[in-house]
C-alpha cells in the first residue's frame, strides 16, 4: 500500500484570494487495472493538495514484469485527459 500526494501547481502571479483559496476540483481517480491496483473513486483536490491510498494486490499476476498506471481525470472536463499520472 502506498500514499500518493497530489499538489496543484499555479502560476506564480496567481491571486491568492481569487484563485488559490476557492480552488476545489473533483478528481476521478482511475487505475489501468482495477483488479490489481485499487484506488479511491474520487478525491477533492484543493489549493493545498490532497492524498489517497493505492493498494496493489499482485496475487493474480503471473511471474514477470508488469506495468500499471494510476491517473486523475477532472470530473467536470474528462475530455481534457489525465491531469496527473
Amino acid at each position: 500500500e502506498w500514499i500518493v500526494q497530489v499538489e496543484p501547481k499555479f502560476h506564480e502571479d496567481a491571486d491568492k484570494l481569487k484563485i488559490l483559496v476557492p480552488f476545489e476540483e473533483c478528481i476521478h481517480i482511475k487505475s489501468s487495472n482495477a483488479k490489481v491496483v485499487k484506488v479511491p473513486e474520487y478525491i477533492l483536490l484543493t489549493h493545498s493538495g490532497n492524498n489517497f491510498n493505492v493498494l496493489v494486490d499482485p496475487t493474480s499476476l503471473s511471474e514477470g514484469v508488469h506495468y500499471f498506471e494510476v491517473y486523475g481525470i477532472d470530473c467536470k472536463a474528462p475530455l481534457r485527459g489525465p491531469l496527473f499520472r
